[in-house]
């Protein structure tokens, strides 16, 4: 059974790496916008799986809280759009990408990865701004 008591601190990570994201971006610190974006995301959905679902997500791999999300997404179990399906496994391979792979993220990919990382923030969010599926 997962604590709510989780679910503000697993907030304020999102929030704390969304900015850490968006800063990086505005200093064109692509890689690490990525990087970040991806864990803001995690972090969201995490909240969202405890808050609504009572899913502990203490623990869980990224591959299990992504499948997790998804399935929640799909089926509607989660006051957000279902175009969230496969994002959290979108922004994974961004920052793979960026964290261990050849090469670095473009900005175009990193500014997606910012978008999509808002989205999650705009569409999970505490405040209620909850949009319907």
């Amino acid at each position: 059974m997962a604590s709510q008591d989780s679910v503000p601190d697993l907030e304020g990570k999102s929030r704390e790496n969304r900015m850490v994201s968006r800063w990086s971006l505005e200093q064109r610190y692509y890689d690490a916008c990525a990087s970040r974006a991806y864990y803001a995301a995690l972090q969201a959905a995490r909240a969202a799986l405890e808050r609504h679902l009572r899913i502990d997500t203490e623990g869980m791999s990224h591959a299990n809280i992504q499948a997790g999300f998804n399935d929640a997404v799909r089926r509607k179990k989660l006051p957000c759009d279902t175009l969230l399906h496969g994002k959290l496994n979108e922004l994974m391979g961004f920052r793979d990408k960026a964290d261990y792979g050849p090469g670095r993220v473009s900005e175009r990919i990193a500014r997606l990865a910012m978008r999509t990382t808002e989205e999650f923030a705009a569409l999970l969010s505490s405040e209620g701004n909850h949009a319907d599926a």
